[in-house]
């Protein structure tokens, strides 16, 4: 068996499994810690919760523990003291089961303040720090002087991109109006082309081709009338009524109707072989270049006029963005001027999150600041929170809702109620290169703030999970566990022996024992030295 006073200052549950050492005498002696400092106080108290927290994961296989973690913390008395009797007489009693936190104050809400100016600017006036305002209240001036000159020049820009844009506007109008007109010309001489390929159709062709017809008719009427005369001649001559010459005159007669007769057919077959498709393709060749002009008209004016309409629309981006530019150069100007946007407490950007390492200068007149630079923040101090951390085993224990109780380092003496309104999502890391992971616990502060409490005031919690009613409990010092098994030590004549019991639940102090033990037992609150043990 080894005394809790021989191990190192390192985890006894995972080098040590089967040593005997109380859990309060790990706790001491893992801290460690000098009372010389007052300033180390609360570093020593989080040193100490993170070492205790590694024993805590170890003793979660106890299968006496019905779940229930134990939470590892001095045995003290009402008032605070670390108990002086090493021995214990067992009892029925109650007690809370709280979980104890460390955080700071914050604002319930708060509006964050930030220089919305693009570009150098420089601090001309600050309200200053610690202020309570109103909604409307002047906060910040920056300098404003370059914007001016800019907006100046910014709107000599815009009137000339306005003036660009009203020529455009007036050349489209006018393209669109020549349009109309060449396209009005080019669709006339189409429409008169068609007009003379319907009246040569329906008026020249068909004068021609009557004449024709009616001379051809003529023609072969006078050759059939020639024919007989001729016929008759013939007869009257053998008769001899008539004379040779008179029959002779008949023949010339019939050959020149047969002529004329020829002629008829050969003018009709030229006109319907070449005059009229050599007319006809004249006519539609007329009718066709003047449908290809219109076509030409209207592709030159649409490509003229898209020019022109492209041109329109460049100059109305022009203006666009010339006006744009205009007006964020007026809201800049608006910028330079910052006021409250509701009631709050005036506190610095440069005043949160301060690196211990680098101190950061206020913020005063005449100070360089640059774009989205975090000049104020308004927390509203009407509803405050205490946000504290808890270790991540003991974070599921915790739900919106549990009451709790918080204090507040500068007024040790003030105690406020209140309630947990939510529980972080992620586990953060407790410090650099910790291995240790809390959850922020969110602890809304009930009643209004008639102490005038600030953001960022250190603050201690205690979240309530519930209360154990009339139990035998024991303080928590005087459980030990040896091989996943707990037990307490018990007199046996004028020495000690262990004896196994099965535990419940606990407090920061007390741990409830569900068997094992009987009211008015006696126990021991250390480890047995050399010599004081049966074994």
């Amino acid at each position: 068996m080894k005394r809790s006073g021989a191990s190192r200052p390192e985890n006894p549950v995972r080098n040590h499994p089967d040593s005997r050492i109380s859990l309060a005498t790990r706790r001491y002696h893992w801290i460690g810690m000098s009372h010389s400092s007052a300033d180390n106080l609360q570093s020593r108290r989080r040193a100490r919760r993170a070492l205790l927290t590694k024993v805590l994961l170890g003793l979660l296989v106890l299968g006496g523990l019905g779940g229930t973690a134990i939470v590892f913390t001095m045995n003290r008395g009402s008032g605070g003291e670390v108990a002086v009797d090493d021995r214990y007489r067992v009892k029925v009693t109650s007690f809370d089961m709280t979980i104890p936190a460390t955080g700071e104050i914050e604002a319930l809400t708060s509006v964050e303040i930030r220089n919305q100016v693009e570009g150098r600017t420089l601090i001309k006036w600050i309200i200053e720090e610690g202020s309570r305002v109103s909604r409307g209240d002047l906060l910040v001036e920056i300098t404003s002087d370059e914007i001016v000159n800019r907006i100046e020049e910014e709107t000599l820009r815009v009137e000339s991109a306005r003036s660009d844009l009203v020529s455009a506007q007036e050349a489209v109008a006018l393209q669109e109006s020549q349009n109309r007109s060449t396209e009005g010309r080019a669709q006339l001489a189409v429409d008169l082309a068609e007009l003379e390929l319907k009246r040569w159709q329906e008026g020249e062709v068909a004068t021609r081709r009557k004449d024709l017809q009616v001379r051809l008719q003529l023609a072969e009427r006078n050759a059939e009338q020639r024919a007989k005369d001729y016929a008759n001649s013939l007869m009257l001559f053998k008769e001899g009524f008539i004379s040779e010459s008179e029959k002779v005159t008949d023949q010339n007669r019939l050959d020149e109707a047969r002529a004329e007769l020829e002629k008829a057919q050969l003018a009709n077959h030229i006109y319907s072989e070449y005059e009229y498709p050599k007319d006809l393709k004249a006519k539609t060749s007329d009718l066709d270049e003047t449908r290809v002009e219109l076509e030409r008209v209207q592709q030159a004016n649409a490509r003229t006029l898209e020019q022109k309409k492209a041109d329109l629309i460049n100059k109305e981006r022009q203006l666009s963005i010339r006006e744009s530019r205009l007006a964020k150069l007026q809201e800049q100007l608006l910028a330079c001027t910052i006021r409250a946007p509701g009631d709050g407490l005036v506190v610095y950007g440069t005043s949160v999150g301060r690196n211990p390492w680098r101190r950061e200068a206020p913020l005063q007149i005449g100070q360089e600041i640059h774009a989205n630079q975090l000049l104020i923040i308004l927390p509203d101090t009407t509803e405050l929170v205490a946000s504290v951390r808890v270790h991540e085993t003991q974070s599921s224990r915790v739900s919106v809702g549990m009451p709790a109780t918080v204090k507040i380092d500068a007024l040790p003496k003030l105690q406020l109620k209140a309630s947990v309104r939510s529980v972080g999502v992620m586990a953060e890391q407790n410090g650099f290169g910790s291995q240790v992971r809390e959850y922020t616990i969110r602890l809304l502060i009930q009643g209004p703030n008639e102490w005038d409490l600030k953001p960022s005031m250190r603050c201690k919690a205690d979240i309530l999970l519930g209360r154990v009613e009339e139990v035998i409990a024991v303080p928590i010092q005087a459980v030990f566990v040896e091989r996943g098994r707990p037990y307490v030590w018990v007199p046996s004549g004028s020495m000690w022996t262990q004896r196994p019991v099965t535990t419940g639940r606990n407090s920061e102090t007390m741990i409830e024992i569900k068997s094992g033990l009987d009211s008015g037992d006696v126990v021991l609150l250390r480890a047995p030295g050399p010599g004081e043990t049966d074994a």
